[in-house]
């Protein structure tokens, strides 16, 4: 299978590509290759019903019958869920501790060296790891990853079922729920003192990414993008914040200046909530007054 690398705009590579299309024709990765000869099976490309000619999943059979499933984006490309850093860069590891996938010595290979029960039963990938050979890639977790360790964790994806998946309507799904935020953001802020606003503005953003750290992410393997919906609700909040100080906020501060030295705190707290009874005019109403006199208060 091909063995081509292809990163995201900030040189990062993210995704494998599991499957090349070369006029009607599919030809396999390295990493998809292996898992079939590992489960014994062809691999089958399942289209998108809403998209034509893009991709949904793939299917690998096992031999007992039940099917691998890979989730993958229109172009076949599979979102590595990487295993943690590697330590290629640090010489002062021995070979088979430097990444997160235990590496053999070609030389002790060749000398019959090294521990068989490493390689029992197991996938083995060969490929050089040395700096020299300008196969050096940027992951998420590592600057300086040899390329194979990204086919490794690919095809560790594979076998576990723990590939990432970020469907094609997510992006509608992030859409729904930025305006969700929005209007609860619109509609219950400007109801709240600033101290329940900023409460409510940090309760949203660790509901959202507890949610999302907890569960989506390693339960359902869910890929979704945390940075808009959270700089959107510190937009909403900012500006909301503001918006009110320059607005309310600053006619109550006036009303609170001028009635707190004539008025009850009482009935200052009733101005504040209706600025429109400080209004000239009064309002009419039928009432009745008891008079009462405290026994020995007159003398």
């Amino acid at each position: 299978g091909f063995f081509s690398a292809y990163t995201d705009p900030d040189g990062t590579l993210r995704r494998q590509p599991l499957v090349y299309r070369l006029g009607d024709a599919f030809l396999p990765a390295l990493s998809l290759s292996a898992a079939a000869l590992y489960f014994g099976g062809n691999p089958g490309l399942i289209a998108h019903p809403l998209f034509k000619g893009g991709l949904m999943r793939i299917g690998l059979p096992r031999e007992d019958g039940s099917i691998v499933d890979v989730p993958v984006d229109l172009n076949g490309r599979l979102l590595v869920n990487y295993y943690g850093p590697s330590g290629a860069a640090d010489p002062r590891l021995p070979d088979d501790k430097r990444g997160v996938f235990p590496r053999l010595s070609l030389v002790d290979v060749h000398d019959g060296s090294f521990d068989a029960a490493l390689v029992k039963g197991k996938v083995v990938l060969i490929a050089v790891t040395a700096i020299g050979t300008f196969d050096q890639r940027v992951t998420p977790f590592s600057p300086m990853v040899p390329g194979v360790e990204i086919h490794a964790a690919a095809l560790q994806n594979i076998i576990e079922g723990r590939a990432l998946d970020r469907p094609d309507l997510v992006i509608q799904l992030e859409m729904l729920a930025a305006l969700l935020v929005a209007l609860a953001f619109g509609l219950l802020l400007p109801r709240l003192a600033v101290n329940w606003g900023v409460l409510f503005f940090a309760a949203a953003v660790a509901l959202w990414l507890g949610l999302d750290f907890l569960w989506l992410f390693p339960k359902k393997l869910l890929l979704f993008a945390d940075v808009p919906l959270v700089l959107q609700m510190a937009l909403t909040w900012g500006g909301i914040t503001v918006w009110g100080y320059l607005t309310t906020g600053r006619d109550k501060a006036r009303l609170k200046k001028e009635f707190t030295s004539v008025l009850a705190p009482t009935v200052v707290e009733q101005l504040l909530k209706d600025p429109a009874l400080a209004g000239l005019g009064g309002t009419e109403r039928e009432m009745t007054v008891m008079f009462s006199d405290i026994r020995g208060f007159s003398t």
